[in-house]
């Protein structure tokens, strides 16, 4: 008699794994979310970096989430599943080189753990070597002018971006004539002539059109014409680009400095 009951309970055992019924082995819903959780660190010696800002993004660029570290370095972001081409997670800070880390989804656990390493910008010591090399934005400003984009130089934005609260509202600041302003937050900044959306262009990589930026990184900004967009980033801007440069230390250094 009990071997038959042994019997039983091994057919019920066999039975249960073919369906995974187990403990460990159910599995997740396709359209359950995921969360991204890390630790920022500067290199080198490793030490948290808080307040960097980490977006997560999808396979062609859009924004689908943005948080910031706290003083441990520590952040988290939901990261939704189902998505076979993987996500991207952008960490930008001032001071550091921006990372970028392809991360997927899977089906088998709700949380990935990413360390990301920040490369500070090296630190040039001797002033007169500083003096002598422009940086790298004040190049971009002057290409930026030679093109005969509309620029609103560091001169302008330097005054009014700890003030704004958003990138539409640094715009509205500086006068910028032209434009149809964001009404809500999934709203873009459209063109007077042809109402349509203009790209935004963050350090020349074209971003969701209702991205975040925070104004207090913004270096320069130029307004792109249809034309111009397209020939520079095709069908990603069709209809026209903001195109934004942010601040670096080099840009500070360089500052303090000069006489």
């Amino acid at each position: 008699m009990a071997d038959g009951r042994a019997v039983c309970i091994s057919r019920r055992i066999r039975r249960a794994i073919g369906t995974g019924l187990l403990l460990g082995v159910a599995t997740v819903p396709l359209d359950a979310q995921h969360e991204v959780r890390g630790t920022v660190y500067a290199s080198p010696g490793l030490s948290p970096i808080d307040r960097a800002v980490v977006m997560l993004e999808d396979s062609v660029g859009g924004i689908l989430g943005r948080t910031v570290s706290d003083t441990a370095g520590r952040f988290a972001i939901v990261m939704p599943s189902g998505n076979s081409r993987g996500y991207l997670l952008a960490v930008r800070r001032l001071g550091f080189q921006q990372v970028k880390r392809a991360v997927r989804s899977s089906v088998l656990s709700d949380r990935v753990h990413l360390d990301i390493i920040m490369v500070e910008i090296a630190t040039v010591t001797e002033a007169v070597t500083i003096t002598a090399r422009k940086t790298m934005n004040e190049v971009r400003l002057e290409e930026a002018t030679r093109r005969g984009w509309r620029v609103y130089g560091p001169e302008l934005v330097a005054p009014l971006r700890d003030r704004a609260s958003s990138l539409p509202f640094l715009l509205r600041m500086l006068g910028v004539p032209g434009l149809i302003l964001p009404r809500g937050m999934n709203d873009c900044v459209r063109t007077v002539r042809n109402n349509q959306c203009l790209a935004y262009v963050l350090d020349g990589i074209v971003m969701s059109s209702t991205g975040y930026i925070q104004p207090s990184d913004v270096y320069f900004i130029a307004l792109l014409g249809s034309t111009d967009s397209r020939s520079f980033w095709g069908e990603a801007a069709p209809h026209g680009a903001i195109a934004i440069y942010t601040r670096s230390g080099s840009d500070r250094r360089v500052r303090e400095t000069r006489p």
